[in-house]
């Protein structure tokens, strides 16, 4: 939930209003060496293309991984081959009518364990 104040990032991308609104959970490793990396949870309210990695990578944080908005040599160095970006929690709301996707309204879907954040973070379940 993002009752507490989270921080927002708005802008245009491809001149199209853009809201990402999100939330530190984690901050692992020291940004003294390097290695600093911070586990986010993300809601974006609007839907644009590369939204999530355009808004990190504007304000100085590139997604672990992404090497079209990051710096990727040190992220496979580190064994990353791909972003660090999944949608554990996918909940289907439509402003209007869906059509023959209405039958989603409502309908939330979620995973308790991530892969690579058990691996890189050391988070074994996710309970956000």
């Amino acid at each position: 939930d993002f009752e507490d104040r989270p921080r927002q990032k708005v802008d245009y991308i491809h001149g199209k209003h853009s809201l990402t609104l999100y939330k530190v959970l984690k901050r692992i490793g020291s940004e003294e060496n390097g290695n600093a990396k911070t586990i986010v949870h993300f809601y974006p309210k609007t839907g644009r293309t590369h939204q999530i990695r355009a808004h990190m990578a504007y304000i100085g944080h590139p997604l672990v991984g992404d090497g079209k908005y990051g710096i990727n040599k040190g992220d496979r160095e580190l064994g990353f081959r791909h972003q660090a970006l999944y949608s554990y929690k996918l909940r289907l709301d439509f402003p209007t009518y869906a059509g023959i996707l209405n039958y989603l309204r409502g309908k939330e879907f979620k995973v308790d364990k991530v892969d690579f954040a058990e691996k890189y973070f050391g988070v074994e379940k996710l309970e956000f």
